[in-house]
């Protein structure tokens, strides 16, 4: 059975951790509807934990742009972190352009709690 997305809190920001095998569809909608719930609750961000996922299709990097792009509309603060390799490989140096990203988990809830990630789309 596929592992599903899951979340939880630390300080004042949204984790969203991902699985090993993150792809469109169902992925999609789960992490659409936790990044749902964190704007409803008024966190200070929302970091993206790639630590366990080894496999991510073009569907889901899509996804990932689109909550990006929500969070960032309703000026929450949005990043990703520890981003494995395969995901470096396939957007390529576009990766820093797209998305805020940290080396840590940890670097990321600290970017967030001290605003230093970007919370809007200018």
């Amino acid at each position: 059975m596929k592992e599903a997305i899951s979340c939880q809190v630390e300080g004042n920001v949204g984790i969203i951790m991902l699985p090993e095998s993150f792809e469109g569809g169902k992925d999609r909608k789960m992490l659409e509807t936790a990044v749902t719930a964190f704007l409803q609750k008024k966190f200070c961000g929302v970091a993206v934990d790639f630590t366990q996922t080894k496999y991510i299709d073009s569907s889901a990097i899509g996804a990932m742009i689109m909550v990006t792009n929500k969070a960032r509309r309703q000026n929450l603060p949005f990043a990703l972190c520890s981003v494995q390799e395969e995901m470096t490989n396939l957007i390529g140096p576009n990766l820093g352009v797209l998305f805020q990203t940290f080396p840590t988990r940890e670097a990321a809830v600290e970017a967030l709690l001290n605003k230093k990630v970007e919370s809007s789309l200018t």
